[in-house]
């Protein structure tokens, strides 16, 4: 079994769950983050026309200071498509023969109809793509989370999965209590 840690940004109504970056972070610390251009260009749209929501402001003030131009130019993503070709890659690339993927997330709900949606209808997911995450919350134990380092920053998408998995790492049933 191989364990991906991953973490979603993405801005949501109560009707759509719209993504802005992902990041994974594979057992072997291999990681992956991707920006989703389209999103970046309507936020700066309701911005540029005086139209941002109350999530927008959060998102703002949280998520879009940690996604500058540069990161845009190397990370970005067009479409859906190419985000789940890499995303699909990612995980394959990581399994040897025979063994299987474990999604991990922290409330991690959303982030599993933001990644499903990439390949459309979460039946659609090509194998060996779960069709569940595993919630970090299930294996607590009691234990609170170690201190987060200050070098991963929170609501960045990659920097949050990287600190998933210190947070697995920690509450793993093979952590000491």
């Amino acid at each position: 079994m191989v364990n991906f840690h991953y973490d979603w940004e993405f801005k949501e109504d109560g009707i759509t769950i719209e993504p802005i970056s992902m990041g994974m972070v594979d057992d072997s610390g291999r990681s992956l983050y991707m920006i989703y251009r389209p999103a970046i260009t309507a936020f700066k749209d309701r911005q540029y026309f005086n139209k941002l929501d109350q999530t927008d402001r959060w998102l703002r003030d949280n998520v879009f200071n940690h996604i500058d131009q540069e990161s845009i130019d190397i990370f970005g993503f067009d479409t859906k498509t190419e985000m789940a070709s890499a995303v699909y890659n990612f995980i394959v690339d990581g399994l040897s023969y025979g063994e299987q993927a474990a999604l991990w997330g922290y409330f991690a709900a959303y982030d599993h109809v933001c990644l499903s949606q990439l390949f459309g209808r979460m039946i659609d997911l090509p194998a060996p793509m779960p069709m569940y995450t595993n919630e970090l919350m299930t294996i607590r134990n009691r234990r609170s989370k170690p201190a987060r380092p200050l070098e991963l920053p929170e609501h960045h998408s990659l920097m949050d999965a990287k600190y998933q998995k210190l947070v697995y790492d920690a509450w793993s049933p093979d952590a000491p209590n």
